[in-house]
């Protein structure tokens, strides 16, 4: 069967997209699926598709769609298991969910490519990206930009931040960071997230782009990413695994049952009903919603900081028969305390991750 499929929503939708493309071709290998999408790039290189199939000579023309939405503050929906899940009612099939994440496949010459920023510097670095902006379409999920610099000001000498952002939208520069706003092709940014070593954005494009494969060195199995979410949206509707999300629902009456799904911190007319409840005029002056004001620039730097603490470990070279962990501890005292609810992974787990790689 030959199956067309159309999306014509945000890029983060397009990225779930693709994990439910991929589930369905698995389960259903026959079929001969292709696409047409915004941010059609974000499906090069994909093996899920067959090119030839247009919308001319398919057997189904169908729009991959989101239902679930309406349903999401009651019951655990994810957006890519709504995705999926659509397409098997449209298409008469069925499927199995396989891993949540991005399906995003980069070609051999893609993957040997230094990063855009290794060809700004010169320097192979290793940094995190940062979002600090959002769509005009729905400034109720943003935080405040005064926030952002103190955390990049903060961690300076540790962590070195690309500021992203689409051209046209409210991406206010930062200090300290390598400013990459409105400078990346669809490609190049597939090419930024893999060379990626961690994420700090709201609910947003790259939120869902981080869950894409990553380059050894830089990531362990999966790419640190802390979400600022507030209370918008009920957290099953967006979360992946082994992403920090730093979220507001059930603090507050407006999103006491899932998320309130306003869409502008101030009315752009008058009588409109997706504007917040609770706007606050923040220490700099910038309006936001409460519960994004109630995210605190320490509590995002304690996220920060425990993947960092969590690198130390898995950085080192355990498997080195030179390595003496002995000596490491003796240099590492804060990794001698008892691990109580203290950040730091505590002696006991030092010692078990040496003797498994040892044992390996």
């Amino acid at each position: 069967m030959r199956i067309f499929i159309h999306q014509h929503q945000c890029p983060g939708d397009i990225v779930a997209l693709t994990a439910a493309v991929r589930d369905l071709k698995a389960a259903n290998p026959e079929l001969h699926i292709n696409v047409q999408t915004t941010q059609q790039e974000l499906w090069n290189n994909n093996p899920n598709l067959n090119r030839e199939v247009t919308e001319a000579n398919a057997d189904k023309v169908v729009t991959a769609e989101c239902p679930h939405v309406h349903q999401s503050n009651t019951i655990r929906y994810h957006l890519a298991e709504s995705f999926r899940l659509d397409l098997e009612s449209k298409l008469g099939l069925k499927s199995s969910p396989g891993k949540l994440c991005a399906d995003i496949h980069l070609s051999p010459e893609e993957l040997a490519a230094p990063s855009q920023i290794a060809d700004i510097t010169g320097q192979d670095l290793k940094y995190w990206i940062i979002v600090s902006g959002v769509k005009s379409d729905i400034t109720v999920k943003g935080w405040e930009f005064a926030r952002f610099q103190q955390v990049v000001d903060a961690l300076q000498g540790q962590i070195t931040f690309v500021q992203v952002g689409e051209k046209g939208h409210g991406h206010y520069g930062l200090r300290n960071v390598i400013d990459l706003r409105g400078r990346t092709s669809p490609r190049q940014f597939v090419n930024l997230m893999y060379h990626a070593s961690g994420v700090l954005c709201g609910i947003t494009y790259p939120m869902h782009l981080a869950t894409m494969q990553g380059r050894a060195g830089r990531i362990l199995k999966n790419r640190p990413c802390i979400v600022i979410a507030g209370g918008r949206e009920p957290v099953n509707w967006y979360a992946y695994e082994n992403h920090h999300i730093i979220r507001r629902n059930g603090f507050m009456p407006c999103c006491d049952q899932g998320g309130c799904w306003k869409n502008h911190v101030t009315a752009p007319a008058a009588g409109d009903d997706r504007t917040c409840l609770h706007p606050v005029t923040s220490s700099s002056g910038q309006i936001i919603p409460r519960c994004m004001d109630t995210i605190t620039v320490d509590e995002v730097m304690r996220a920060i900081l425990l993947y960092i603490d969590g690198y130390k470990l898995f950085n080192l070279d355990f498997a080195n028969p030179d390595f003496n962990l002995s000596e490491w501890l003796a240099a590492h005292p804060e990794y001698n305390a008892a691990h109580n609810g203290s950040d730091v992974p505590g002696r006991h787990i030092v010692k078990k991750l040496f003797a498994e790689n040892r044992k390996n």
